[in-house]
């Protein structure tokens, strides 16, 4: 077993084999042949050429030329170096401190149990301390510690590595968002010179029709004033006789560029359409009765104005707010509903000068621009906006009224996008919660509610009801022995009315069929057998999918067939359904009513 070197010794030769001028590493290594002292090459020289021509060392005088060059200095101090490398100061230390304090041994064993290093006397016997426990050789547990370190550390390394391809992936993103911003910036530039270039085009297009008109009045105006000199000069050269002449010829000429007529101006709107900025939209605020308003100490708000589901209104102090107060006009913008979080906006407010108002002259206007971060119910503008004292006197206050206007947009379309977006989601969301709440209300109608439009009696059940209470009273009047005439009661006569009033051809009704009957219906023919007669006469009439449906045909083959037991009147009624006419009998829908 190799016997470790004593470090004293080792740090030793180490500082022998320093530079005693830099107290490094020998570089180049060179002696002085006075004192045989090792310094490196550089450190002599410039003591030499800078200091003075003796050795550091020994103060023997010495030149540059005279020191003494040893190559085998290096080859020593590489040994030396893989000698420190091989040999751990720590773990030599450690050999030194591994020692038994009670027997003063080497630490050769492992005690399992109490995971302490012990020295073979302890293990062997010293009974009261780990007397029973398993032993191992400190040298295994040394080579396993290793194995196990040299494991975590290899771990360590390919987390290393991964981390270091991490961060080459992550140079490769910054590169990657590099290139892109630089490639928007390019298209940017390119879409900036192409909207540059359309506003070039248009502000020609709006210059070419404005000169286009101003060099037609412009040569209209130098017309007339060439005529007007001319016929100055030919006036004051001219005769009183030859004027008096020639004055119808003048009034023609004048009376005639009067009546040209003039281009119609076209006026040109002083704006731009912009690709990237969207326009302003606003509203306006005018206050009357300021100076009663001044009394109040609340604020004035404007109608909301907005899109997109944001709304914006303007907030006005008349006798200003806080420290300005009775003494400046406070105007605020208040964002009162939109999106949740801060966003940007332009804004203006602009208080209109009422005595230039009429010649449409805005350079008198107090207009205030700005641009703030808005959150809901948060509002930006200006404590100070004007003087209270000088409203009047500069024609901003007149006939006790003031009138502002404000305008308000987002300050790019992307913004605009991103509202309308966010609006869609709102009123899709309002529409699914009331579908939801109508569903819940459809759910808490009785369903006996429901179909209240199919217990209304259709036209024909109508008609049987009607036969079957006339049945009844034939039953009655057998019964009595006496007949009356129907009652033609309000009910009866507002169905038959009803019925009737949809049709086109005279009236068929059982009323009218009845009151024709009544008479003589004795004669050969009982009450069943006519109520029996009648129902089939309508039902044949209403059922329009019948194979054989009722015209003339039919209603001759029906009195036939009833010809041997029918009275006179009998005849009257087959007539009076003949008389409505096949059309009339064939139409389902028109008997439909009965």
């Amino acid at each position: 077993m190799a016997v470790a070197p004593n470090p004293e010794y080792l740090q030793t030769l180490l500082e022998t084999f320093k530079c005693f001028i830099c107290m490094e590493k020998i570089q180049d290594a060179h002696l002085c042949p006075h004192c045989s002292k090792l310094c490196c090459y550089s450190c002599m020289r410039r003591w030499l050429t800078e200091q003075r021509s003796q050795c550091p060392h020994c103060r023997a005088t010495l030149h540059l030329h005279e020191i003494v060059n040893c190559r085998w200095v290096e080859d020593l101090s590489e040994q030396l170096d893989c000698l420190n490398s091989t040999v751990n100061v720590g773990s030599i230390r450690q050999s030194q401190e591994q020692r038994c304090e009670t027997h003063n041994e080497q630490l050769s064993v492992f005690c399992i149990p109490c995971n302490l290093t012990i020295c073979h006397r302890c293990a062997l016997f010293d009974n009261s301390a780990h007397n029973g426990h398993s032993f191992r050789p400190v040298e295994d547990i040394y080579n396993e510690t290793i194995a196990q370190l040299g494991e975590s550390c290899d771990n360590l390394k390919t987390k290393e590595e991964m981390i270091k391809k991490d961060i080459k992936e992550l140079d490769k993103n910054i590169k990657l968002v590099q290139q892109a911003k630089e490639q928007k910036v390019r298209e940017i530039r390119t879409a900036v010179e192409c909207m540059m270039i359309d506003l070039e085009k248009d502000l020609n297009n709006k210059l070419t029709t404005l000169l286009t008109q101003k060099n037609h009045l412009v040569n209209e105006s130098e017309q007339i004033e060439e005529f007007l000199h001319d016929c100055d000069l030919e006036i004051s050269r001219m005769p009183m006789s030859q004027l008096i002449n020639n004055a119808p010829r003048f009034k023609r000429t004048i009376s005639a560029m009067q009546n040209k007529q003039s281009p119609v101006l076209m006026s040109v709107y002083p704006d731009f359409h912009s690709e990237v900025i969207p326009k302003f939209e606003g509203g306006n605020l005018i206050i009357k009765s300021f100076s009663d308003k001044m009394v109040q100490s609340e604020p004035i708000y404007s109608l909301p104005i907005g899109c997109n589901g944001v709304s914006w209104r303007l907030k006005v102090y008349p006798n200003g707010n806080g420290i300005v107060r009775d003494r400046y006009l406070s105007v605020f913008l208040e964002l009162t509903s939109g999106p949740a979080g801060v966003s940007r906006y332009d804004y203006r407010i602009e208080m209109v000068n009422q005595l230039n108002e009429q010649i449409n002259d805005k350079s008198k206007n107090v207009l205030r621009e700005f641009t703030s971060d808005f959150e809901i119910g948060e509002c930006w503008g200006y404590n100070r906006f004007f003087r209270l004292d000088l409203l009047i006197n500069e024609g901003f206050l007149q006939q006790d009224t003031l009138i502002l206007k404000f305008s308000v947009r987002p300050p790019t379309y992307y913004q605009k996008c991103r509202e309308q977006q966010w609006y869609l989601s709102k009123l899709e969301l309002e529409r699914s919660v009331l579908l939801q709440q109508f569903e819940e209300l459809k759910q808490k109608i009785p369903a006996k509610v429901k179909p209240i439009s199919r217990e209304i009696p259709s036209p024909k059940k109508k008609l049987k009801i009607k036969i079957q209470s006339l049945l009844d009273e034939f039953e009655c009047a057998e019964t009595t022995g006496h007949l009356k005439s129907p009652i033609k009661d309000q009910e009866v006569q507002g169905a038959s009315c009803e019925t009737a009033s949809n049709m086109v051809h005279p009236p068929l009704s059982i009323q009218t069929l009845y009151d024709n009957e009544f008479q003589n219906r004795f004669q050969g023919e009982t009450a069943q057998s006519m109520f029996e007669r009648l129902s089939r006469l309508f039902e044949e009439s209403d059922n329009p999918d019948r194979p054989s449906p009722i015209h003339m045909n039919n209603v001759n083959s029906i009195v036939l067939d009833h010809i041997e037991h029918s009275s006179p009147s009998d005849f009257r009624l087959e007539n009076c359904l003949r008389n409505m006419g096949e059309n009339q009998l064939t139409s389902p829908n028109k008997l439909s009513g009965y």
